[in-house]
Protein backbone atom coordinates (compact mmCIF):
# COMPACT_ATOMS: atom_id res chain seq x y z
CA UNK A 1 0.00 0.00 0.00
CA UNK A 2 1.33 3.21 -1.05
CA UNK A 3 1.67 6.34 1.49
CA UNK A 4 -1.32 8.07 2.31
CA UNK A 5 -1.69 11.36 0.30
CA UNK A 6 -3.98 14.35 1.05
CA UNK A 7 -7.11 14.18 -1.37
CA UNK A 8 -8.00 16.27 -3.33
CA UNK A 9 -10.37 18.87 -2.56
CA UNK A 10 -10.38 22.09 -4.80
CA UNK A 11 -13.50 20.70 -6.87
CA UNK A 12 -15.25 21.38 -3.59
CA UNK A 13 -13.99 24.42 -2.88
CA UNK A 14 -14.51 26.06 -6.19
CA UNK A 15 -18.34 25.66 -5.00
CA UNK A 16 -17.25 28.25 -2.85
CA UNK A 17 -19.47 31.64 -3.96
CA UNK A 18 -17.43 34.41 -4.30
CA UNK A 19 -18.41 36.58 -1.59
CA UNK A 20 -17.07 33.85 0.65
CA UNK A 21 -13.76 33.54 -0.79
CA UNK A 22 -12.21 35.00 3.01
CA UNK A 23 -8.77 33.37 3.31
CA UNK A 24 -9.60 32.66 7.19
CA UNK A 25 -12.89 31.02 5.99
CA UNK A 26 -11.84 29.01 3.07
CA UNK A 27 -8.68 27.89 5.83
CA UNK A 28 -11.33 27.00 8.24
CA UNK A 29 -13.24 25.43 5.80
CA UNK A 30 -10.58 22.67 4.85
CA UNK A 31 -9.72 22.36 8.15
CA UNK A 32 -13.23 20.54 8.37
CA UNK A 33 -13.75 18.89 4.53
CA UNK A 34 -9.84 17.92 4.38
CA UNK A 35 -9.75 14.90 7.17
CA UNK A 36 -13.47 13.49 5.67
CA UNK A 37 -12.86 13.99 2.54
CA UNK A 38 -9.42 11.28 3.03
CA UNK A 39 -11.13 9.11 5.30
CA UNK A 40 -13.25 8.47 2.12
CA UNK A 41 -10.67 8.01 -0.41
CA UNK A 42 -8.90 5.97 2.22
CA UNK A 43 -11.70 3.77 2.68
CA UNK A 44 -12.14 3.45 -1.56
CA UNK A 45 -8.30 1.69 -1.62
CA UNK A 46 -8.91 -0.60 1.22
CA UNK A 47 -10.92 -3.24 -1.32
CA UNK A 48 -7.14 -3.28 -3.75
CA UNK A 49 -5.12 -2.81 -1.19
CA UNK A 50 -6.17 -6.15 0.51
CA UNK A 51 -6.82 -8.26 -2.75
CA UNK A 52 -4.52 -11.25 -2.70
CA UNK A 53 -3.14 -10.11 -6.50
CA UNK A 54 -2.34 -6.69 -4.84
CA UNK A 55 -1.60 -7.19 -0.87
CA UNK A 56 1.96 -7.30 0.05
CA UNK A 57 3.74 -7.66 3.82
CA UNK A 58 1.69 -7.02 6.55
CA UNK A 59 -1.78 -7.00 4.44
CA UNK A 60 -0.90 -10.49 3.45
CA UNK A 61 -0.74 -11.22 7.17
CA UNK A 62 -4.07 -9.83 7.37
CA UNK A 63 -5.61 -12.55 5.19
CA UNK A 64 -3.56 -15.17 6.53
CA UNK A 65 -5.50 -14.65 9.61
CA UNK A 66 -8.81 -14.03 8.21
CA UNK A 67 -8.37 -18.01 6.23
CA UNK A 68 -6.17 -19.38 8.37
CA UNK A 69 -2.66 -19.59 7.11
CA UNK A 70 0.13 -17.96 8.68
CA UNK A 71 3.64 -17.19 6.74
CA UNK A 72 5.54 -19.16 9.17
CA UNK A 73 7.33 -22.47 8.13
CA UNK A 74 6.64 -24.47 11.61
CA UNK A 75 10.28 -26.08 11.34
CA UNK A 76 13.84 -25.82 11.29
CA UNK A 77 14.28 -25.99 8.04
CA UNK A 78 17.22 -28.07 6.49
CA UNK A 79 18.07 -28.25 2.60
CA UNK A 80 16.17 -24.79 2.07
CA UNK A 81 19.15 -22.42 2.82
CA UNK A 82 21.78 -21.08 0.33
CA UNK A 83 24.82 -23.46 0.80
CA UNK A 84 28.43 -23.66 -1.45
CA UNK A 85 28.85 -26.85 -3.60
CA UNK A 86 25.40 -27.91 -3.40
CA UNK A 87 23.52 -28.77 -7.14
CA UNK A 88 20.20 -27.25 -5.57
CA UNK A 89 21.22 -24.96 -2.76
CA UNK A 90 23.92 -22.74 -4.36
CA UNK A 91 22.78 -19.27 -6.58
CA UNK A 92 19.19 -18.90 -7.83
CA UNK A 93 18.46 -21.92 -5.14
CA UNK A 94 18.41 -21.73 -1.83
CA UNK A 95 17.24 -19.08 0.46
CA UNK A 96 19.59 -16.34 2.59
CA UNK A 97 19.68 -17.75 5.77
CA UNK A 98 18.45 -14.63 8.35
CA UNK A 99 19.04 -16.43 11.74
CA UNK A 100 19.19 -19.92 13.20
CA UNK A 101 18.14 -22.28 11.20
CA UNK A 102 16.02 -23.16 13.99
CA UNK A 103 14.06 -20.22 13.94
CA UNK A 104 10.91 -20.18 12.20
CA UNK A 105 11.11 -19.14 8.29
CA UNK A 106 8.71 -16.56 6.95
CA UNK A 107 7.83 -17.36 3.37
CA UNK A 108 8.17 -14.13 0.85
CA UNK A 109 5.07 -12.72 -0.47
CA UNK A 110 5.04 -14.19 -3.89
CA UNK A 111 5.07 -17.82 -2.50
CA UNK A 112 2.47 -16.51 0.56
CA UNK A 113 -0.11 -15.58 -2.42
CA UNK A 114 0.20 -19.39 -3.65
CA UNK A 115 -0.22 -20.20 -0.21
CA UNK A 116 -3.09 -17.95 0.58
CA UNK A 117 -4.76 -19.11 -2.29
CA UNK A 118 -4.43 -22.68 -1.02
CA UNK A 119 -6.13 -22.41 1.75
CA UNK A 120 -8.49 -20.36 0.30
CA UNK A 121 -9.46 -23.04 -2.18
CA UNK A 122 -9.05 -25.90 0.80
CA UNK A 123 -11.64 -23.90 2.64
CA UNK A 124 -14.43 -23.94 -0.19
CA UNK A 125 -13.34 -27.31 -1.26
CA UNK A 126 -15.77 -29.81 -1.69
CA UNK A 127 -14.09 -33.13 -0.97
CA UNK A 128 -13.61 -34.60 -3.45
CA UNK A 129 -10.77 -36.05 -5.32
CA UNK A 130 -12.00 -34.32 -8.89
CA UNK A 131 -12.21 -31.15 -7.28
CA UNK A 132 -8.99 -31.59 -5.43
CA UNK A 133 -7.24 -31.93 -8.78
CA UNK A 134 -8.99 -29.30 -10.68
CA UNK A 135 -7.76 -26.88 -7.30
CA UNK A 136 -3.80 -28.22 -7.54
CA UNK A 137 -4.04 -27.79 -11.31
CA UNK A 138 -5.05 -24.16 -10.92
CA UNK A 139 -2.69 -23.60 -8.46
CA UNK A 140 0.52 -24.96 -10.03
CA UNK A 141 -0.64 -23.55 -13.66
CA UNK A 142 2.30 -21.79 -15.44
CA UNK A 143 4.89 -24.03 -13.26
CA UNK A 144 6.80 -27.02 -14.17
CA UNK A 145 5.09 -28.86 -11.44
CA UNK A 146 2.13 -31.09 -12.41
CA UNK A 147 0.68 -32.43 -8.89
CA UNK A 148 -1.24 -35.64 -8.37
CA UNK A 149 -3.08 -37.61 -6.15
CA UNK A 150 -2.15 -41.69 -5.35
CA UNK A 151 -4.96 -43.01 -3.61
CA UNK A 152 -3.70 -46.18 -1.80
CA UNK A 153 -7.10 -48.03 -1.11
CA UNK A 154 -6.60 -48.35 2.21
CA UNK A 155 -8.07 -44.73 3.60
CA UNK A 156 -4.55 -43.34 3.18
CA UNK A 157 -3.18 -41.08 -0.06
CA UNK A 158 -0.14 -39.54 -1.26
CA UNK A 159 0.59 -36.10 -3.06
CA UNK A 160 3.19 -35.43 -5.59
CA UNK A 161 4.36 -33.05 -7.71
CA UNK A 162 5.91 -34.66 -11.21
CA UNK A 163 7.68 -32.79 -14.03
CA UNK A 164 10.69 -31.28 -12.29
CA UNK A 165 11.94 -31.67 -8.61
CA UNK A 166 10.82 -28.73 -6.65
CA UNK A 167 12.91 -26.09 -5.57
CA UNK A 168 13.86 -26.38 -2.08
CA UNK A 169 10.99 -23.50 -0.72
CA UNK A 170 8.12 -25.45 -3.06
CA UNK A 171 9.33 -28.79 -1.23
CA UNK A 172 9.21 -27.61 2.23
CA UNK A 173 5.86 -26.20 1.74
CA UNK A 174 5.04 -29.64 -0.08
CA UNK A 175 6.08 -31.69 2.37
CA UNK A 176 5.04 -29.74 5.61
CA UNK A 177 1.38 -30.40 4.46
CA UNK A 178 0.81 -26.69 2.89
CA UNK A 179 -0.82 -28.27 -0.08
CA UNK A 180 -2.35 -31.41 1.36
CA UNK A 181 -5.87 -32.07 0.19
CA UNK A 182 -7.72 -34.70 2.00
CA UNK A 183 -11.07 -36.08 1.94
CA UNK A 184 -12.01 -36.73 5.86
CA UNK A 185 -11.01 -40.23 7.46
CA UNK A 186 -8.33 -39.65 4.82
CA UNK A 187 -4.43 -39.66 5.92
CA UNK A 188 -1.51 -38.28 3.60
CA UNK A 189 1.31 -41.13 3.65
CA UNK A 190 4.24 -39.39 2.12
CA UNK A 191 4.98 -37.15 -0.67
CA UNK A 192 6.36 -37.96 -3.96
CA UNK A 193 8.85 -36.03 -6.21
CA UNK A 194 10.87 -36.58 -9.25
CA UNK A 195 14.47 -37.19 -8.53
CA UNK A 196 15.28 -35.77 -12.29
CA UNK A 197 13.45 -33.52 -14.57
CA UNK A 198 10.79 -35.34 -16.44
CA UNK A 199 8.44 -38.35 -16.28
CA UNK A 200 8.40 -40.77 -13.23
CA UNK A 201 8.75 -43.91 -13.69
CA UNK A 202 5.91 -46.35 -13.42
CA UNK A 203 5.26 -49.95 -14.65
CA UNK A 204 2.57 -50.18 -17.28
CA UNK A 205 2.21 -46.00 -17.85
CA UNK A 206 3.48 -44.23 -20.98
CA UNK A 207 2.37 -40.08 -20.57
CA UNK A 208 3.45 -37.10 -19.65
CA UNK A 209 3.81 -37.37 -15.77
CA UNK A 210 5.36 -41.32 -16.21
CA UNK A 211 7.34 -43.27 -18.21
CA UNK A 212 8.76 -46.89 -18.14
CA UNK A 213 12.36 -47.68 -18.55
CA UNK A 214 15.09 -45.63 -19.83
CA UNK A 215 12.52 -42.70 -19.31
CA UNK A 216 11.37 -42.44 -16.44
CA UNK A 217 12.92 -41.17 -13.19
CA UNK A 218 13.14 -42.89 -9.38
CA UNK A 219 10.89 -41.13 -7.92
CA UNK A 220 11.50 -39.65 -3.97
CA UNK A 221 9.30 -40.47 -1.47
CA UNK A 222 9.26 -38.23 1.42
CA UNK A 223 7.32 -38.88 4.87
CA UNK A 224 5.01 -36.31 6.43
Amino acid sequence: MSGILPSDISVYLDLVPSANQKPNFLAALSACVQPISDITAFLGTINADFDIDNAVGVQLDILGVIVGRTRALLLPVSGVFFSFDSATLGFDGGIWQAGSVTELYEIPDSQYRTVLRMKIANNQWDGSLPSAYTILNDLFSGTPFVPFIEDHGNKTLSIGLSGSPPDPLTFALLTQGFFDLRPAGMQIQGYITPSVPGPMFGFDLENTMFAGFDTGAWAIHTLP
